[in-house]
């Protein structure tokens, strides 16, 4: 709990900061994610994915309600 404040804190302060910047007309340069190999991969902005498959559909279309309803892919057409 007193990460999760910690974080949500030191993002006011950025978004505080970055405000007084834009005021002020001087140009915000942005901060890069802490990399650091010793935190979990769920608390690393920097890891955006690890062990994902690919995006794929699901879905089977169906000529009507009552074939889709039976789930019998093999009574389809398509």
């Amino acid at each position: 709990m007193r990460r999760w404040f910690a974080v949500r804190l030191a993002c006011l302060a950025l978004l505080a900061s970055a405000t007084a910047a834009v005021a002020q007309n001087r140009p915000v340069v942005p901060l890069s994610p802490q990399i650091d190999a010793s935190r979990p991969d769920w608390e690393n902005p920097a890891v955006f994915e690890r062990g994902k498959l690919p995006a794929r559909a699901t879905g089977f279309p169906f000529e009507t309600r009552d074939l889709a309803l039976a789930d019998d892919r093999t009574a389809s057409c398509r």
